[in-house]
């Protein structure tokens, strides 16, 4: 489904209410939508690109796709319907993978970066 713009309320619901969210993304920065459906218990299947690799813990959060082909999306998607046990793994995965996304870690790794950098001047 497509939608056009939805509140955070209805966001949330929409993820929650779905079995897989598909982030078929060519370039990410870093990968916002995926760590939003996570946190709603979401599992995503997302191309292997930019903050998508750090955003989705591939195997446990979701999947990552190695490439972007149509017929690889197709069978992966196929696969996790045969297979709802997996999906469900995944979604707790999801919500516990979600939960290492905080302001004090992002400030925490940023102040660590500026160190490192700073130090190599």
């Amino acid at each position: 489904r497509f939608y056009d713009p939805l509140s955070p309320e209805k966001l949330a619901l929409v993820f929650s209410n779905a079995d897989v969210v598909a982030v078929p993304s060519l370039s990410e920065t870093f990968g916002l939508v995926a760590a939003e459906a996570q946190a709603c218990g979401t599992p995503v299947l997302a191309n292997a690109v930019g903050g998508l690799s750090y955003a989705v813990h591939d195997g446990k959060s979701g999947w990552l796709m190695p490439e972007p082909d149509p017929q690889l999306w197709a069978a992966k998607l196929i696969e996790l319907a045969r297979k709802p046990e997996q999906v469900t793994v995944a979604g707790h995965g999801a919500l516990e993978h979600s939960g290492e996304f905080t302001w004090e870690r992002a400030a925490v790794e940023t102040l660590a970066s500026y160190r490192m950098a700073k130090s190599q001047l």
